[in-house]
């Protein structure tokens, strides 16, 4: 799944400057919990999303702070999928946590001479994965899949 939270102005942003994007990153959890207690979904949704999309970015493209950021996507993406499994948007979630494996079996394939890192990779691949059991579970609906966008 090709996530579009960011438009090509941020996206460059992220490549230009990766380290002001990953202290983005490092202060996301604020604007979260105030996008939270203001009850605002959209803002909720365009945060963890963009988060998500700028730490994927930084890892591919960067791999600055592996261990940091690869955290930071494995609790964001959950916490993302719970969002929006609370919205019944199951599908949409199935396929954020997919996106979120691949992206860490990209890093752990880049980095196998590293076993320390590997073994953390393991270990949210799997909390990834158990989370991707439960939502395949649950159906699919129709209306989920047709818009990546809304939440």
């Amino acid at each position: 799944m090709q996530m579009k939270f960011l438009c090509d102005h941020h996206k460059q942003w992220v490549m230009e400057q990766p380290d002001e994007a990953l202290n983005y990153i490092k202060g996301l959890e604020d604007e979260l919990q105030y996008a939270s207690m203001m009850q605002d979904e959209r803002k909720q949704s365009a945060i963890f999303g963009s988060g998500i999309e700028t730490i994927t970015l930084l890892l591919r493209q960067h791999k600055l702070d592996i261990i940091f950021l690869s955290t930071r996507l494995t609790n964001l993406s959950i916490r993302f999928a719970n969002f929006l499994e609370q919205r019944e948007k199951y599908g949409l979630a199935s396929k954020l946590i997919s996106s979120s494996i691949a992206t860490l079996l990209l890093l752990k394939d880049s980095n196998q001479q590293n076993g320390i890192l590997n073994n953390q990779l393991n270990s949210y691949g799997s909390r990834l994965k158990i989370k991707h059991a439960a939502l395949v579970k649950n159906p699919i609906r129709s209306d989920d899949c047709n818009n990546k966008r809304s939440v």
